[in-house]
């Protein structure tokens, strides 16, 4: 699927979305975000001494909080834990142990 027209950049947040109509002739509207500097501050976190009292766990991408909210589990901790707790969200995170 190749982006087809480009509908919105937010530069702020390094977000794209964008329009394609696929080979059947669906239309999707899809959205991309560039974390590289998400994934930055969360490794330069991870390398700090967590605080006793309080203890950040992860960045959430804006394209991730866009989803929950889409799908409904925007104020679900339980999703938040799973979605924070799945290795294939590993590189979000600035603590180690399990939420």
């Amino acid at each position: 699927m190749s982006l087809d027209r480009l509908l919105e950049w937010n530069a702020s947040s390094a977000m794209a979305e964008g329009f394609h109509v696929t080979p059947e002739g669906d239309h999707i509207i899809s959205e991309t975000q560039n974390v590289d500097h998400i994934l930055k501050a969360a490794k330069d976190v991870s390398e700090m001494t967590p605080s006793k009292d309080l203890r950040h766990v992860a960045y959430i991408p804006e394209a991730v909080w866009n989803q929950a909210y889409r799908e409904g589990w925007v104020h679900d901790k339980k999703k938040w834990k799973e979605w924070a707790n799945n290795p294939d969200n590993k590189m979000f995170r600035t603590w180690p142990g399990r939420i």
